[in-house]
């Protein structure tokens, strides 16, 4: 396990480009973040091809992130990319995502409490899981 975020950062900044390999630039919030957070019929269309690209990226991040250990800041990392993961399976419409947002629902919930207060969670945590899935 790592027990030191050396090359994290490296790993943080591939994470935080992915939306490039979508061919997802949108100004202050990219098409991948709008991809999760617009009901499905107003989601930007993105290029399937790019967005499989994309979901290759992320899981070949996900192998290194299994490797981070069970700290706080690993915690984080894996919620940050299973955020990325869900928003471009999401775009590319794959169906049976209910328990993935679950378990993502789960994290962000843990994650949020292990940093402050519960202020506004309950509020977060709805419009979270208010987005309509892929049937």
């Amino acid at each position: 396990a790592l027990t030191h975020p050396r090359g994290l950062g490296a790993w943080l900044l591939q994470l935080g480009n992915t939306y490039q390999t979508a061919h997802a630039e949108a100004g202050n919030a990219t098409k991948l973040f709008q991809a999760y957070n617009l009901p499905l019929a107003n989601a930007p269309a993105l290029d399937p091809v790019a967005l499989q690209n994309t979901l290759n990226e992320l899981i070949q991040l996900a192998e290194v992130a299994a490797t981070f250990g069970t700290s706080l800041w690993a915690q984080e990392a894996r919620l940050a990319l299973n955020l990325q993961l869900l928003a471009v399976r999401r775009a590319l419409k794959h169906p049976g995502l209910q328990r993935e947002r679950a378990k993502a629902a789960a994290q962000l919930e843990q994650m949020w409490l292990a940093r402050g207060p519960r202020a506004q969670l309950d509020d977060s945590l709805n419009a979270f899981l208010a987005q309509e899935l892929p049937e």
